[in-house]
């Protein structure tokens, strides 16, 4: 399963690709879903603030490129942290979705070329 998990990654969108940890892939019909969960790293912690794991957000259903002829389909697992400091809730934020869509960015910028 690690070399799988390995080539799957080779596949996903670039800011992916780093921090998250592909937990699952599973193929229904025509569709594969591949669920990733985020690293346990908070990319912008502020100075002097301290953090506390606290699950994650809700996952995200992202549409990625086919791969031969099945849909793919991300399950995108962002963590959740405690800012004890602040008392608020913070999380990683990522530029993986097209403004309006739930495609990838890379997918919808393929559509976008498109005659049509």
């Amino acid at each position: 399963m690690e070399a799988t998990k390995e080539l799957l990654k080779m596949l996903l969108p670039d800011d992916l690709r780093d921090s998250f940890e592909i937990v699952d892939v599973k193929k229904v019909s025509n569709t594969i879903t591949i669920t990733l969960e985020e690293h346990n790293r908070i990319m912008h912690p502020e100075a002097g603030h301290e953090y506390e794991k606290n699950g994650f957000y809700e996952a995200k259903r992202v549409e990625d490129y086919p791969i031969r002829s099945s849909k793919v389909v991300l399950m995108v697992k962002r963590r959740r942290w405690i800012d004890r400091t602040t008392g608020r809730s913070v999380g990683n934020e990522y530029d993986t979705v097209a403004h309006g869509t739930r495609m990838s960015k890379e997918l919808a910028l393929f559509f976008q070329g498109l005659p049509g």
